[in-house]
């Protein structure tokens, strides 16, 4: 079981703790820091959101003005089927207009987001397709994984 209480960081040197390889992550330019140093200087905002993060959010009414409530950096989320948790790079929890709105945020600097579920599910292992079916689950998506038409 995850931890409930939450350590406040006072710099992004200190978002290194929580990577799952910290020699790899935490170079410049790599995602994890460069992600590290855009929330760390949004924190002084009064969203408390990186301006890009900001100007994506407010092209959608619904989360237009959103601020941060609580960002927790390197969260693990505990998915079924083997393996070990999945990492989002910030979880964050946003206040909106109308309601509060959970966001997984995923940086990438200078490389792919990923490939294509087709091409990750090329000889995928029990595991990985056990998890796939556990989110379709979760999430109401019909079909099956290895559907090429999802």
């Amino acid at each position: 079981m995850a931890k409930r209480i939450l350590i406040p960081t006072l710099a992004a040197s200190e978002w290194r703790r929580f990577l799952a390889d910290p020699k790899i992550h935490r170079e410049r330019g790599a995602s994890a820091l460069e992600l590290a140093v855009s929330w760390e200087r949004a924190e002084r905002t009064e969203r408390g959101v990186p301006e890009e993060i900001a100007q994506a959010l407010d092209r959608e009414p619904t989360l237009a003005g959103a601020n941060v409530l609580i960002a927790l950096p390197e969260h693990k989320v505990a998915l079924k089927g083997l393996g070990r948790a999945s990492q989002n790079d910030v979880w964050v929890l946003l206040k909106t207009k109308s309601g509060y709105v959970s966001m997984a945020v995923e940086g990438k600097a200078g490389e792919p987001f990923d490939s294509t579920l087709e091409k990750w599910l090329e000889d995928a292992s029990k595991g990985k397709t056990d998890r796939l079916k556990d989110l379709y689950k979760m999430l109401g998506v019909a079909g099956e994984p290895t559907d090429p038409a999802l």
